[in-house]
């Protein structure tokens, strides 16, 4: 796969993602939800802290 092929992959993703994003949580902030999946891969005690932000909303 080249440059070009994997670019294109990763715009598909993230094409995915913010329809899935409008889909279940159309009142959450788009970024908040990609800071907590950060958050939660690098576990961080940031997680409580988004998730409090993501149902106050």
């Amino acid at each position: 796969m080249n440059y070009i092929d994997e670019l294109q992959e990763i715009r598909i993703i993230i094409k995915g993602l913010q329809t899935l994003y409008q889909t279940y949580l159309p009142k959450a902030d788009p970024l908040l939800i990609n800071d907590l999946l950060y958050a939660n891969k690098k576990k961080t005690e940031l997680l409580i802290q988004y998730l409090h932000l993501l149902t106050t909303q």
